[in-house]
């Protein structure tokens, strides 16, 4: 075929899509990009894109779900892109990759609205977004997180093309919205790479407003990878900024996330703060799925505190904010909190079928993160109902998934219950390398409380296999770890570990097991 014959060949705004086409920076298009290039309607964009594909200048890709995308050979590209440049003043070039830039964050955010019920847990900038000038809407297919995944390359190249470009509001605003496909799916790397970026162009154009936003999702990324202190470092920068710049929603964002680190890192007073100041803030700005979330956090802290009253409160108020806005994402998240605040009452005939109801729910919507984290329940589950075969299945492959997304903390939690089933088993060799591994990864997580948990059951670990010695050590450690600790879970542990001083070395394998003790505080 003769490319330069062919195109000559071709109507004047065929001659344009196809130069337009060469600007974009993705393999693929679907058909709404020819509009957006075009400045057109969906039905005359698509007329003049399937006759590039009569005069085989495009080929199509058909993929499952009828998803049709068009895609330009790259020697093709190369002519192409010489014609782009000598016949598309600058100006033109840059409206129309603003366009189709501005589209992917139209479609972006509204799949965000659809899987959160609003433009809730969200900060955006002011962006143009573009969208058919005939008043046509681009449909988004089926489950919003699903749409997301299939257009991944594309909306992450959309953002590489931002950056490139020098179009800093547009770039962080795509950056952040996509942290909603990002975090529930463990696309780690793609949130870093696309952060980052936004990150640069915001420092570089003196955007503090997108700076700010692109450190509190770069802090959230590292809150998600259990980099605590990087996390804390970055939401320091963003909300500096976000108070001195008066962005109320911004602040109660970060204020939300900082707080689960504080968490993490024992300092549960200033956790209780920040919910708090976060709650109200939250409220302030109308972000109702932004109180929802910490409401079920602060409920967590209430059950660990023994305060089933409190707790159940939080989360009822909780779930009723998830179901109104039919936020399904949500809702299981509070349901899972819901599991365990009935396993820690012992109502252990209801729990199972809720964790296997919020597992389906987070199958169903493709949230691999929340598959992880409703999977260790259940194998917490089963271990507290006896099933301890079950159990066992469970929680290894809860360890094997969390690994493979990275999920560190929840892959520390399912070994520690795995050490807990071996340790009632008094299979000490393997409750001691379960333990260990919990331990290992708690400690490089700074998670205090789940490290100082581990070391106690490993004193029951040592006890029971004979080595009072190792167990005087351990305990020594732990009451050092829980000495820092303000709180009922760890006022129990250490009251457990003080009775245990003259026993240890005396009693060896005739003193009980802590493993009953530690359960109750699983799920911290």
């Amino acid at each position: 075929m003769n490319i330069d014959s062919t195109y000559h060949s071709l109507h004047p705004v065929a001659q344009r899509l196809f130069r337009l086409v060469a600007l974009l920076r993705t393999p693929e298009i679907p058909d709404w990009v020819a509009a957006a290039l075009l400045d057109t309607g969906l039905a005359d964009g698509l007329e003049v894109l399937e006759s590039l594909v009569d005069a085989r200048l495009l080929d199509t890709v058909e993929y499952p779900g009828e998803r049709i995308r068009y895609r330009m050979h790259s020697l093709i590209r190369i002519y192409v892109f010489e014609r782009v440049m000598a016949e598309e003043t600058v100006a033109d070039r840059d409206q129309a990759v603003g366009r189709v830039l501005g589209g992917w964050l139209a479609l972006a955010e509204q799949a965000h609205r659809m899987e959160y019920g609003g433009d809730y847990t969200i900060l955006h900038g002011d962006a143009p977004r573009w969208r058919p000038p005939s008043g046509e809407r681009v449909r988004i297919p089926g489950r919003p997180m699903d749409w997301l995944d299939a257009e991944r390359d594309s909306l992450v190249a959309a953002v590489r093309q931002a950056a490139a470009a020098g179009m800093d509001e547009l770039c962080w605003d795509l950056a952040l919205t996509l942290v909603t496909l990002f975090e529930s799916r463990g696309y780690f790397d793609d949130w870093r790479e696309t952060t980052q970026l936004g990150l640069d162009v915001t420092a570089g154009a003196g955007n503090r407003v997108g700076h700010a936003a692109m450190s509190y999702s770069m802090g959230t990324l590292n809150m998600f990878q259990k980099r605590l202190a990087d996390a804390e470092a970055c939401f320091s920068d963003a909300l500096s900024t976000f108070r001195a710049d008066g962005n109320t929603h911004g602040a109660a964002l970060v204020l939300r996330n900082a707080a689960y680190v504080d968490g993490l890192t024992g300092q549960f007073a200033v956790m209780l703060d920040r919910y708090r100041e976060a709650l109200a803030l939250m409220r302030q700005v109308g972000d109702a799925m932004g109180e929802a979330q910490v409401l079920r956090s602060m409920a967590t802290y209430w059950m660990d505190e023994g305060r089933v009253d409190v707790a159940r409160e939080l989360l009822e108020r909780s779930l009723a904010i998830c179901r109104r806005v039919r936020c399904l994402r949500g809702e299981a998240q509070v349901l899972h909190r819901f599991a365990y605040l009935h396993l820690d009452m012992g109502l252990v005939e209801v729990v199972l079928p809720e964790f296997e109801r919020v597992l389906e729910i987070v199958r169903d919507i493709g949230d691999r993160i929340g598959e992880v984290y409703a999977r260790r329940g259940l194998g917490v589950a089963q271990a507290r109902a006896g099933q301890f075969d079950d159990a066992e299945a469970t929680l290894r492959q809860t360890v094997g998934l969390a690994k493979g997304i990275g999920e560190r903390l929840i892959e520390g939690q399912a070994s520690y219950a795995l050490g807990e089933i071996s340790l009632a088993r008094a299979d000490w060799a393997s409750a001691m390398r379960w333990l260990s591994e919990a331990g290992t990864i708690f400690q490089e997580l700074g998670s205090v409380l789940w490290r100082a948990k581990t070391s106690v059951l490993l004193v029951s670990v040592q006890i029971g296999n004979g080595e009072p010695v190792l167990a005087c050590r351990e305990i020594a450690r732990a009451r050092t770890m829980l000495s820092g600790i303000v709180g009922s879970a760890a006022t129990r542990l250490l009251t457990y570990l003080n009775g245990l001083d003259l026993a240890v070395p005396v009693a060896g394998r005739d003193v009980p097991p802590i493993h009953a003790v530690a359960r109750s505080m699983a799920s911290c």
